[in-house]
């Protein structure tokens, strides 16, 4: 599956999608609960996070009564890959092919 992502992540929709890859369908209030106790957004805050990351395409949105729930659009590995793949394009557009060689190193040093 292609991925639609193509932008960075904020720390709290990072941290929504933690939750909502381990929990695989969540609703906004599961959600709000799961989050760290150092976070403390407002209902509304999350709300908006995650529907516009339905927007972004990063999460799929289902409503089969009043309450919308809410799935990742890929598993965490696949997304990975994804946003990986999209920064790596991304520093070769800006640099030019002389950085793989850089990057190549940088990486077999990991």
């Amino acid at each position: 599956m292609k991925s639609k992502v193509n932008y960075s992540l904020g720390p709290l929709e990072r941290e929504i999608l933690k939750i909502v890859w381990a929990d695989k369908e969540v609703c906004v209030r599961h959600v709000l609960e799961k989050l760290p106790n150092d976070l403390e957004p407002a209902y509304t805050t999350i709300m908006t996070l995650m529907n516009r990351m339905v927007d972004k395409g990063v999460l799929e949105r289902t409503k089969p009564n009043t309450t919308c729930y809410y799935q990742a659009s890929e598993n965490k590995r696949s997304f990975l890959k994804s946003i990986s793949q999209l920064k790596i394009n991304k520093i070769i557009n800006q640099y030019g092919q002389e950085i793989i060689p850089i990057l190549q190193k940088t990486i077999s040093k990991i």
